[in-house]
């Protein structure tokens, strides 16, 4: 890495209800393939199932025509729910498909 203090990639956490969460995340070209958003995701996911009992299951959906985000969210742990069409800012008025993952977090056994 050229500059060690410049920005490559951006993950996030928001409550969308008391126990339900979702992350979104966005990573710089030249670090795909590499494990670095497989590893911040796992390991956001892990804080947030610890640390926000009220949380029991964690969303995020990415585009269809990008595998590799969608193999982050599998890797995780997540399962897909379903596609959908969702309009996306940056994509302009035409609705693009997204696929939509989650997970939930594990019961202990009694």
């Amino acid at each position: 890495m050229q500059n060690p203090t410049s920005l490559i990639g951006l993950i996030s956490f928001t409550q969308k209800s008391e126990c339900i969460g979702q992350i979104d995340y966005v990573l710089s070209e030249e670090h795909w393939n590499k494990g670095i958003m497989t590893e911040s995701a796992k390991s956001l996911i892990d804080w947030i199932f610890n640390n926000i009992s009220s949380i029991n299951e964690i969303r995020s959906c990415g585009l269809v025509e990008n595998s590799a985000s969608l193999r982050v969210m599998q890797k995780t742990g997540m399962r897909c729910r379903k596609n959908d069409y969702r309009k996306i800012a940056k994509f302009g008025e035409q609705p693009k498909e997204v696929s939509c993952y989650f997970i939930k977090k594990e019961q202990p056994n009694t």
